[in-house]
């Protein structure tokens, strides 16, 4: 049964590896590089869930049986505003429903 927890800063590493595993597959499907496409999700380091952590933005971390496997991103832009950002699931956890639940 799959678990959803708030991270944390000690999630930072563990964050931008699901991440960076979650998005690889396009990456290699369509030739993303760090220097051709910098900003690409499979390029995330944890310099970037810093950085996101530091203006406010909650990162959700799903987990069964206490493995990882996906995590989401909220962001509180305004009183009305949110947005859901670097939603991802590893590929061997998709179709099980996990980015259903990770994006209500």
């Amino acid at each position: 049964m799959a678990h959803i927890r708030t991270a944390d800063t000690t999630d930072i590493s563990l964050l931008s590896g699901l991440i960076r595993a979650s998005f690889r597959e396009v990456a290699v499907r369509f030739g993303l590089t760090p220097d051709n496409c910098p900003a690409h999700p499979s390029n995330c380091a944890d310099e970037w869930i810093e950085r996101d952590m530091a203006r406010g933005v909650v990162y959700y971390i799903s987990e069964d049986d206490g493995a990882p496997t996906g995590c989401v991103a909220l962001e509180k832009a305004g009183d009305d505003l949110c947005y859901l950002e670097r939603l991802a699931v590893l590929p061997e956890c998709r179709h099980k429903g996990i980015g259903k639940v990770l994006g209500m």
